[in-house]
């Protein structure tokens, strides 16, 4: 299939604005149903035919887009990119009725029906296919982007004091990506700002649920670690939401809660700290340890024992920072450890990768790190294990001064 150039230039435009604003593009999969048996039925004049088919199709859909929509030929149909992301207001249900309407009344296309069914796509997923000389249809070979579908990984958590990892992190993995590799929303690891108003209900339920059923495993294999599970700030800013989830957070067991190490996730800037105190008040309800997760860029950790929190916890949005990037961090690393530990409370580093940011969690007393570079993501826990700093620092640069320029 070969694209129209000025479509291609359409699609680069949508495509930027998507990856930079990581969001899903919300589009309208048009499936014509009823091809072959017309393809029978007009032999050899079917080339003619399906020609004719296929621009009164564009011709007809484009008619009842906006101008700013992209219909793009793709397998036995087309793609329609919206230029503008709307919550279902039945505009597709009346394209696929109007479309049949317009396919009785032609004497070529009587016998075809169109099935129009909407759906948000990654970029990644559009790119694919558009680079394939001959798409599949896009209603086979995509799937639409839902939290639901978001893989959960199981990072070990080793703690610096006991020189062992005593925990697991149950984290959402944002697969393929190399910045925000654990984490909701790689627009907040980025740039410490939420785009629109995302729901992660339903993603927080099951990081919840597979939280509480791996204690329960641990326990019956005599294994007793800390599990840690998050729910975003964004579900207990909702009224709704936040009680839909602490309904489900009030039903875990009682013989898991003392191994739950809860975290709020991705604290946005602004949000009010009454807010923050009052969550963290009704979690420790159930379990008695829970963390703040602030952005990279954050600096001002004072105050923050008022929160009645155990600590703050920061994913390092990109596991390799270019110099800048490291320069920014390694110094607020510093001035965490500095202000939280006249609290009297823990830092917790995540994503660390880069060896002078593993050694830095090591020189500032940090009180516990992951790091897919030492303990990669493992299929469940596996119970509290020694790790001890000589095999942490064989990994890295002899010297902390070597650590800080390696």
């Amino acid at each position: 299939m070969k694209i129209d150039p000025n479509l291609i230039l359409q699609i680069a435009d949508r495509l930027k604005d998507a990856v930079r604003d990581q969001r899903p593009m919300e589009t309208a999969q048009i499936h014509i149903v009823g091809l072959d048996q017309v393809k029978q039925t007009a032999g050899d004049n079917w080339s003619e035919m399906s020609g004719r088919v296929r621009e009164s199709s564009l011709e007809f859909i484009g008619q009842r887009v906006g101008p700013n929509d992209v219909v793009i030929p793709a397998g036995d149909g087309f793609v329609v990119i919206y230029a503008d992301a709307t919550e279902d207001d039945g505009r597709h249900e009346v394209l696929q009725n109007e479309l049949n309407t317009f396919y009785m009344g032609e004497e070529a296309t009587k016998g075809l029906s169109a099935n129009v069914r909407s759906a948000a796509f990654g970029p990644d997923l559009l790119i694919e296919q558009l680079r394939k000389p001959d798409p599949v249809p896009f209603w086979e070979a995509a799937k639409p982007v839902t939290h639901a579908d978001m893989p959960l990984a199981v990072l070990p958590v080793w703690s610096v004091g006991q020189e062992a990892i005593t925990g697991y992190w149950i984290t959402p993995e944002q697969v393929g990506r190399p910045v925000g590799h654990f984490a909701y929303d790689p627009a907040w690891a980025e740039t410490g700002w939420h785009r629109d108003d995302k729901d992660f209900l339903e993603l927080d339920l099951r990081i919840l649920a597979k939280a509480v059923a791996e204690i329960q495993e641990c326990l019956q294999k005599n294994r007793r670690c800390l599990v840690g599970f998050t729910v975003h700030s964004t579900t207990l800013l909702n009224r709704n939401r936040k009680r839909s989830y602490m309904e489900a957070l009030t039903l875990a067991p009682a013989e898991t809660r003392p191994f739950l190490q809860a975290r709020i996730g991705e604290l946005q800037s602004g949000t009010p700290m009454s807010a923050v105190a009052e969550w963290g008040r009704q979690i420790r309800q159930v379990s008695a340890r829970v963390d703040l997760e602030i952005h990279q860029n954050h600096r001002d950790v004072n105050n923050m024992a008022d929160l009645g929190v155990s600590g703050i916890a920061c994913v390092m949005a990109n596991p390799h920072p270019s110099p800048a990037e490291f320069t920014e961090v390694s110094r607020n690393i510093t001035v965490w450890a500095r202000d939280l530990k006249r609290q009297n409370l823990k830092l917790r580093l995540d994503n660390l990768d880069d060896p002078r940011l593993l050694g830095q969690a090591l020189d500032v007393q940090a009180d516990s790190c992951s790091s897919p570079r030492l303990w990669p993501a493992v299929p469940e826990p596996e119970g509290m294990k020694p790790y001890s700093r000589e095999q942490f620092l064989k990994s890295l640069p002899a010297t902390a001064a070597e650590r800080r320029t390696a």
